[in-house]
């Protein structure tokens, strides 16, 4: 499915959530966090008074509950408004 993001949304794809601790505990499903930071897959043109600064591919962060969450081919995505990532870190 083709999508077009308009005006100053974004496209994320969410990193999948730790299902382990650093100490080896597992965490229950129920337990885990909401991912902060993912892949930006898609941008729009952003506003006539602010123009988009992301880019595709490099990785968001983001608060915990910002995005409407989306299926697209069975995928879950996140789509935000330009203002609500914190800070990107660029693609390599």
């Amino acid at each position: 499915m083709k999508v077009e993001n308009l005006r100053d949304r974004i496209l994320v794809i969410p990193d999948p959530p730790e299902t382990e601790t650093e100490s080896g505990l597992i965490i229950p499903v129920n337990a885990q966090e909401r991912p902060s930071r993912g892949k930006i897959a898609q941008v729009g043109e952003g506003l006539a008074d602010e123009k988009m600064e992301l880019r595709v591919g490099d990785t968001a962060v983001y608060g915990k509950h910002v995005g409407v969450p989306v299926v697209i081919d069975a995928q879950l995505l996140l789509i935000m408004r330009q203002a609500d990532v914190l800070f990107t870190m660029p693609s390599v």
